[in-house]
């Protein structure tokens, strides 16, 4: 998956169809989803299975309740 693939707005929905949130800003190797109600997370683009429907979602590979319990690292900003 390449950073170029994702952009601001696009729905965040993991491997099971749960919404997670959705993309706020775009760093090198990750990307910063704003979830409601909760504190916004870096994904790492190597977490990501897909971007389907019109390039609407990003589909994540793990299911939501791993997404929540998973610790991520803020990346570097763009170089």
């Amino acid at each position: 998956m390449k950073a170029d693939q994702i952009r601001a707005g696009m729905y965040v929905v993991a491997l099971d169809g749960e919404p997670v949130g959705e993309v706020k800003e775009i760093r090198d190797n990750a990307f910063l989803v704003d979830r409601p109600l909760k504190t916004d997370i870096f994904v790492p683009l190597s977490d990501v299975e897909r971007v389907e429907s019109g390039n609407q979602f990003v589909v994540l590979k793990m299911p939501k309740w791993v997404v929540d319990r998973t610790r991520y690292d803020i990346p570097p900003l763009l170089s």
